[in-house]
């Protein structure tokens, strides 16, 4: 039936439409004009203006172009490039479409004031004659039918096929029950041969490979040809791009130390060092420079990572990338960025208003970001507990209910040794290994012990003190059971801390008795960063002129993926706590809290310890990295 149609929709196209040959955007120059309603920046449309959205818009004539995502700032022109698309298909290339919007109230503003307007001026011979037909988020043409949802329910994209869809703002869908809206768009598209969905949106989180939902519009870039908007150099044969970085400015501070940011937002403030050949360019040769640019996609080494490993380009998939330095609307001059930069960064420092403007200006995703963790959180991460979830009922009539129902995650287990040595559970699950994570104390030693599965799925199954080297040694014998087989501690890390001599010394002595224990030491510095690599092995070589291999990580980045991934967002592989939780693990992995203002990890005068928080953390994100390899 789809081939069927799709035939015949061919057939359609050539018989009574032509090719279209004019490209959209100069359709558009020629037929698109505004009210006040609709925009008090210009009269009429004029690509000129915003010259990297011609591409963009334009994609729906390519056959090879099957996605085109839009990691934008804020005033970039590419929501209009996909409204006029939308009002040129219906006299050149009609199909079905759906443009989909976070909220009720800004569909509604798409349909009536911004989309449904053009469409009554420019469909010409496909307006029906029916009132009826432009109803308040539906609009029927002759040819064609535009939907505009602003719920981000599910329903529209079930109801029927579409040539176009448009996802504005990905990242503030709700998550369906069974993915996010865009998986469900992608899912449908596989049914449609000449189907385009354009993803446009400023981003939010960074993709992650652990949080397969996080940072949609971010995971669409990397995976698409992440191009980027490149201008001729004036200076050289160079070509360049606009980044934040390589903006200059005076420090415009009076004898008080006051800043003058009327002086910085002056014409000649605020200026452009090229990074090819280190000259000078003024805002005033922005706007010829702009008109000369073109999309070029990254070369290997540019093209930005998912956690660090390179994403390969899709076939049919360009991603685009602009900032607000592009930008030719007179609200929006470096100046003015610049000023707000300052200000966020220099005169109030402030993390939250830091990230709006990377998010707004700069168009760039920010890491994820932790907060103060509730032993609410830490209770979630039991296996077998009930959670109350929301879905879509679609009724027989096409709307669409909210319920509720129950979900079962996981499933209970308890601890397999009590504090006083004695196994009291078998194992949840047949492990593919066991380790250890120990935290070396003034006097004495604390250890969790991790039962992994296939799936690199972790459990907690033991934890304790042990007060002498042998007593801890002593643990590689302890046995833990599932279903009458007996397993053992593969082997682990210890933190080596300040401690190092006692360290390298404990774990000499456990790699002769053929249990290895390798020495882990955390970094930092005072202002940090989080590094998308924070693992390197390294050797020292001790006073006997034995050389030894121990595990440097970067603490902070470690830290970031345990509390705000694992802990927060239970993120897969995940990490299982026992039924109930011990309290001393739940005391302790509570202890610490982010500070956005400082940007990192505080541990309050008086708190509980969180040296079993520590064990954890190493034990994933530092011990199985390290170990897994040997398990595959």
């Amino acid at each position: 039936m789809i081939a069927e149609r799709d035939f015949a929709r061919g057939i359609f196209h050539d018989t009574f439409l032509g090719s279209p040959q004019e490209p959209v955007w100069k359709w558009a120059d020629r037929k698109i004009f505004f009210d006040q309603k609709q925009t008090a920046q210009m009269d009429r449309y004029d690509s000129s203006v915003t010259p990297w959205v011609r591409d963009i818009q334009d994609a729906i004539r390519d056959p090879e172009t099957k996605e085109v995502t839009g990691l934008k700032s804020s005033q970039t022109g590419l929501s209009q490039g996909a409204l006029n698309a939308i009002a040129y298909m219906p006299e050149h290339c009609p199909g079905n479409v759906l443009y989909a919007i976070n909220s009720k109230e800004k569909g509604s503003d798409v349909a009536n004031i911004r989309l449904g307007p053009l469409l009554k001026k420019l469909a010409g011979s496909q307006l029906s004659e029916d009132p009826n037909d432009f109803a308040t988020l539906t609009m029927r043409l002759k040819n064609m039918v535009v939907k505009v949802s602003g719920s981000g329910s599910a329903s529209p994209v079930r109801e029927t096929w579409y040539r176009v869809v448009v996802i504005d703002e990905p990242e503030d869908f709700e998550q369906l029950p069974d993915g996010s809206f865009y998986d469900l768009v992608k899912s449908r598209f596989a049914t449609v041969a000449d189907a385009t969905l354009f993803v446009i949106g400023k981003p939010q989180l960074e993709a992650t490979k652990k949080d397969p939902k996080s940072g949609i519009i971010h995971r669409c870039f990397l995976k698409g040809s992440q191009e980027h908007w490149r201008l001729p150099c004036p200076h050289c044969p160079e070509t360049f791009v606009f980044r934040r970085d390589h903006f200059q400015y005076h420090q415009h501070q009076s004898l008080e130390g006051e800043w003058d940011l009327a002086a910085m937002e002056a014409p000649g403030g605020v200026w452009y060092k090229t990074p090819c050949c280190g000259e000078r360019i003024d805002e005033h040769q922005k706007y010829e420079l702009v008109k000369q640019g073109q999309w070029v996609p990254a070369e290997l080494k540019d093209r930005m990572k998912l956690s660090n490993e390179p994403v390969a380009a899709e076939p049919g998939v360009r991603s685009f990338h602009i900032n607000d330095y592009y930008s030719n609307w007179p609200e929006v001059t470096w100046g003015k960025l610049f000023v707000k930069w300052v200000q966020c960064t220099e005169i109030n420092p402030n993390s939250a208003q830091r990230e709006d403007y990377i998010k707004n200006h700069d168009g760039l995703p920010i890491a994820p970001k932790e907060i103060y963790v509730a032993s609410e959180t830490i209770n979630a991460l039991r296996g077998g507990i009930t959670e109350r979830i929301t879905i879509d009922q679609i009724n027989e009539d096409g709307t669409n209910d909210k319920i509720t129902r129950e979900q079962i995650l996981g499933h209970r287990f308890g601890l397999s040794y009590n504090q006083e040595g004695k196994r009291i559970n078998d194992l949840p699950i047949k492990p593919v290994a066991l380790t250890i994570s120990v935290d070396r104390q003034d006097e004495f030693y604390k250890w969790t012990v991790i039962a992994w599965s296939a799936a690199s799925q972790s459990y907690l199954v033991d934890f304790g003190i042990s007060n002498t080297d042998g007593q801890l040694l002593g643990l590689r014998k302890r046995p833990y059971y599932f279903e009458g087989k007996k397993y053992f501690i593969f082997g682990g890390g210890v933190d080596r801390g300040h401690k190092s001599k006692v360290i390298y010394s404990l774990c000499q002595r456990s790699i002769r008795m053929g249990w290895p224990l390798v020495p882990l030491l955390g970094w930092g510095q005072k202002h940090e960063r989080y590094l998308t690599d924070p693992i390197e092995k390294r050797t020292t070589t001790l006073q006997n002129g034995e050389v030894m291999e121990y595990i440097r990580f970067h603490d902070h980045s470690i830290k970031i993926d345990f509390y705000s991934e694992t802990i927060q967002r239970r993120t897969e592989p995940r990490l299982w706590m026992p039924d109930p939780v011990p309290h001393d693990i739940v005391t302790e992995l509570t202890s610490e809290y982010w500070d956005p203002d400082l940007r990192k990890f505080v541990h309050p005068d008086g708190a509980a310890p969180n040296d079993y928080g520590d064990t954890l953390k190493m034990q994933l994100g530092v011990i199985w990295p390290v170990f897994s390899p040997l398990f595959d």
